[in-house]
């Protein structure tokens, strides 16, 4: 699924690619309890503000989701990221 987030002019805040998968990481709309996220593209200069919107709309949609969890592929430490969903509203409260 693909998830936007825009100012009031309409201009593209944050982009975010992401799907629901089960306990085996398997795509599952259904019975899925974390979010994947498979691309995430960030206007620069847009911070939590920004993040905080992505994660609030993905939440909302997924709301039995306890967490997500990511690979940042742009550096050369790509290590799995997890966060619960408590951590994830916490580190970007505005």
């Amino acid at each position: 699924m693909l998830t936007v987030v825009r100012d009031a002019q309409g201009q593209l805040l944050v982009a975010c690619e992401w799907w629901l998968v089960n306990d085996l990481g398997q795509q599952d709309w259904g019975a899925g309890r974390y979010v994947w996220v498979e691309q995430m593209e960030l206007t620069p200069g847009m911070g939590r503000a920004a993040l905080a919107g992505l994660i609030a709309r993905i939440a909302a949609l997924v709301p039995q989701a306890v967490g997500a969890y990511w690979v940042r592929r742009e550096t050369t430490d790509q290590r799995l990221h997890a966060y619960r969903r408590n951590q994830l509203v916490k580190e970007v409260q505005v």
